[in-house]
């Protein structure tokens, strides 16, 4: 059976969420929510606490690089579509970081951007694994529900994915 076009947009929301969630967890980031319900403008979001470390633009840019990788989408701007607001946030954070403004073909913005694909590469069976989860239930809530989702049945691919970040 052919899916539906909202079954395909729903597809890649949750590889899209799934990809933030799982770098998010690897680099310390406190997820408390994931869901692929729409909100406003928003087709889905991850619920974290605050987090600014250097590589949160890595964290920015893993719903990105979750499409690109898994499901072979551009990122918005390769196709030179809008600035969406994932994309505004990692130039933020770089730009915070570095003390200048960043764009997408500055060599940081680059780094980040490999990086998120690196660690998405390594953990790709773990973000599929969250997303089936968000295309069955939509919505993954409650700190302990939230922590056996992200981290499956082992840690293994969580060391792997760490160091895939930290190599480039």
């Amino acid at each position: 059976m052919i899916p539906t076009r909202r079954q395909r947009e729903l597809h890649r929301s949750a590889t899209h969420e799934a990809g933030h969630a799982v770098l998010g967890y690897v680099l310390g980031v406190r997820v408390e929510r994931i869901s692929i319900e729409q909100q406003g403008s928003s087709a889905g979001h991850v619920q974290a606490r605050a987090f600014r470390h250097q590589r949160s633009a890595v964290y920015a840019l893993a719903g990105y690089a979750a499409e690109q990788v898994l499901l072979d989408v551009p990122a918005v701007w390769q196709l030179h579509q809008h600035e969406g607001g994932d994309l505004l946030d990692a130039l933020g954070i770089l730009k915070e970081w570095h003390g200048r403004s960043i764009t997408v073909d500055d060599a940081e913005f680059l780094e980040a951007w490999a990086r998120s694909q690196a660690a998405t590469r390594t953990a790709s069976r773990r973000i599929r694994a969250v997303a089936r989860v968000l295309l069955r239930d939509r919505v993954v809530e409650g700190r302990d529900r939230v922590r056996r989702v992200l981290e499956g049945r082992g840690l293994t691919w969580y060391t792997r994915t760490l160091r895939a970040i930290h190599r480039l």
